[in-house]
Parts: C-alpha cells; structure tokens; sequence
C-alpha cells in the first residue's frame, strides 16, 4: 500500500495546473504570490510535492553553491494546531531554511502573558507585534541568504484558522505581500483550498499582487469522464495483484460520489486495495463498494466543489454607461433655476412675485 500511496499519475488536470504552475513560477513578475486553488481532494499536495521535487532536481543538476537551499516546502498542517498562529508560520520557515537557534528564540507574547498574569505592568508597547516582525525580517534575510527561489506552502487555507479580526487578518496579508516584495528573488508559492479565496480579496493592492490557479475536478461530461476514468485506469494498474472489474461500467458511479476529485478517489482505491490485500486476492468492485466514503464524507466533498465553482463563477457587476444624448439639457438644480432663455411655466411663476 505504502508503494501504491507514492504512484503520481499525471492526468490531465495534473498536467493542467503543473503547467500553468511553471509558467507563472518563472514569468510571474516580482513580489506576486502565487494561490494554487482547488476543493479538497482535488490532488494539490501531491502537485505540491511533485513540483517541489522537480525544481530541487533542475537545481542539483545545475549545481548549487554550499549553503544554498533554493527550494523549501512547508505542510502548514504539520506545524499548526487546530487555530493558526503567526510565530509558529514563520517559525517553519525558519526551520526549513536551517536557521539555527531556533528553540533559543525569546517569544516575547509568552513573556508578556507571564508579566500581566504575574500583575506586573508591561507599558504600552506591542511585545506581540514586534516578536512577529523580528521573525519576519528574520525569514527575509534567511532566505536572501540561502538564495531561495521557490517557497512553497502547503493547506495554506488554514491562515483562515486565526482567530484574529478581519483587520489583523488583512494586515498579516499585506505583511505577506510585502515579504515577497522585499524579497523579489523568492517566488512564493501557496496551495489551499477556497477557503483561503476571501483573504485574497481584503485590499485591492492584494489582489493586485495575487495569481490565482484553479485545480477543477473532473466533471460530469462525457469528455471529462474519459479523461477521469484514464486517469484512474493508469492508477489501479500499479495495485499489488491488480484488480478483476471492468472499470468502464463504473467510472460515473466513481465520479459522482467523489464528486470528480482525482486525490480522494485515489485514497479510495488505496482503502480498497489494502482490504483486498488482506484478503490475499484481486481488487474487485465489491471491495470498492465496501469502502467508499461515507454519506457525510461525500456530501462535504460535494459541498467544497460546489463552494469552489461558485466563488470563481461570481461576474463582476456590470456598470451601465448613460446614453450619450446630442445637446441634452443640463438637469442640475442650479441650472434649472439660472439657465436663462428656457421657458418653465413653473419657475417663472414662483419667481415673478419677486422680480415684482
């Protein structure tokens, strides 16, 4: 099972958005952070990984100085708890960039707990604020250093985790983006799923500054369904012992209780294959009936695809231009009232008395 979990097919959504990836990693311009969007399932951590281990390749075959990391991953999921926190983001990517010291590092906000529980007054300075700055330029010279050029972040959709206000949200985003600009050289490279899609939009210099990439699952037409169901052909081909059903005749059932998402219909097969193992015989349908995700499971799948394509299927409100009219009046309130030679009955009429 462990060796079929390592089998990256590359299908057509794979190629898709691994395409755009490298074209916008290379030509993006400088200070733009990068969102490889999709619904959970979709296959973007294994994207993420497969990315990431190609570019350290090209670098270890063009040779690079000692010293030099040009390519970090980070799984945000490994470092964060169940709320997201500043100092432990940019503590991993420290960590990844080898900074020594890491646990010496005073964290100022504990220190601060401790004096105001302690009763002990700590004056007005924001130790919280200047410890998350310190690790900021901190990281902006690590990775100046060590001549990064692709940091790439995995479930970066648990930034919208923090407990912090829509307010300190936007400016830790604008810290991000910032980050990148002092550091042009990086190209930052984000996975998430559309939860994250809202702190993308907090300012319009943000959103400015952020390509988005879409990872679609696969849909229901006849065109995506092949395409699915050779993707998933090439997949069940590298199963221990193989498999005894004709996959033809299942492809849309498959599809629509993963809702098309490549990745969770992956880790389906694998609940499958290692039910079959055990059983020390083919992988049948009967198997995949047996472990198919749950009504709860398949609804949430269903509701991330659905939250996904409806934020991206949001128009922009069209402005209706006004009628350019030749020689049309001026309808101002002083005009009426000062334009002289147009006759109005009403006007003249409250305004003779005066004249008078």
């Amino acid at each position: 099972i462990e060796s079929l979990r390592a089998v990256t097919v590359r299908h057509t959504q794979f190629y898709s958005v691994f395409g755009q990836l490298a074209e916008q990693a290379q030509f993006a311009p400088p200070g733009h952070l990068i969102f490889v969007i999709g619904p959970t399932g979709a296959g973007k951590t294994t994207l993420a990984k497969a990315f990431a281990s190609q570019l350290e390749d090209h670098f270890r075959a063009i040779g690079i100085n000692r010293g030099q990391i040009p390519v970090i991953y980070r799984d945000l999921k490994l470092e964060q708890s169940k709320e997201f926190i500043w100092r432990r983001f940019y503590l991993g990517a420290l960590r990844a960039l080898g900074e020594p010291l890491l646990d010496k590092k005073v964290d100022l906000a504990a220190e601060l707990a401790k004096l105001k529980n302690a009763g002990l007054s700590v004056g007005p300075y924001a130790l919280k604020d200047q410890d998350i700055g310190d690790l900021r330029e901190c990281l902006e010279s690590q990775l100046a250093r060590r001549g990064t050029h692709y940091a790439i972040t995995d479930e970066t959709n648990l930034l919208a985790m923090t407990k912090d206000s829509k307010k300190e949200k936007k400016a830790q985003m604008e810290v991000l983006k910032s980050l990148a600009a002092s550091v042009p050289a990086t190209r930052f490279v984000f996975f998430a799923t559309s939860d994250a899609l809202p702190l993308l939009h907090l300012s319009p210099q943000l959103s400015r500054r952020v390509i988005v990439i879409r990872f679609e699952p696969y849909g229901s037409t006849k065109e995506e369904l092949t395409e699915f169901g050779s993707a998933l052909l090439t997949y069940l081909q590298s199963v221990p012992g193989g498999f005894s059903f004709e996959l033809s005749k299942h492809i849309r059932p498959i599809q629509q209780t993963a809702a098309g998402l490549y990745g969770a219909t992956a880790e389906w097969i694998q609940r499958a294959a290692a039910r079959a193992l055990l059983a020390k015989r083919q992988l049948s349908w009967e198997d995949m009936a047996n472990t198919a995700p749950d009504k709860q499971t398949q609804a949430s799948l269903k509701r991330d695809v659905l939250q996904f394509r409806a934020f991206f299927s949001q128009e922009a409100p069209t402005v209706e231009e006004p009628e350019d009219k030749p020689n049309a009046p001026d309808k101002t309130a002083r005009s009426r009232l000062r334009r002289p030679g147009v006759r109005k009955p009403k006007r003249d009429q409250r305004l003779t008395p005066r004249a008078a």
